[in-house]
């Protein structure tokens, strides 16, 4: 990605890659949808029926570190 970005003109200034904190979170929400099925208004909400199946690929992704979430800080 920050080749892409710098490829496009930008300044790459700052960058966090907080993978860690991503499966933590999603490991987190699928043991709860296993449990309890979730709160009434979740993400499923939007994504649909299909969410916990998402969220277990989201975790799957994750901890085979085949995703990972990064926020880059950039200027033009």
């Amino acid at each position: 990605m920050a080749a892409f970005l710098g490829g496009a003109g930008f300044t790459i200034v700052g960058q966090a890659d907080s993978s860690a904190e991503s499966l933590a979170w999603f490991e987190t929400m699928a043991a709860r949808l296993a449990e309890s099925g979730g709160p009434p208004v979740t993400f499923a909400t939007f994504l649909g029926s299909d969410f916990g199946d998402m969220t277990r690929n989201q975790v799957a992704n994750l901890r085979e570190e085949r995703i990972r979430t990064v926020t880059f800080v950039c200027e033009a």
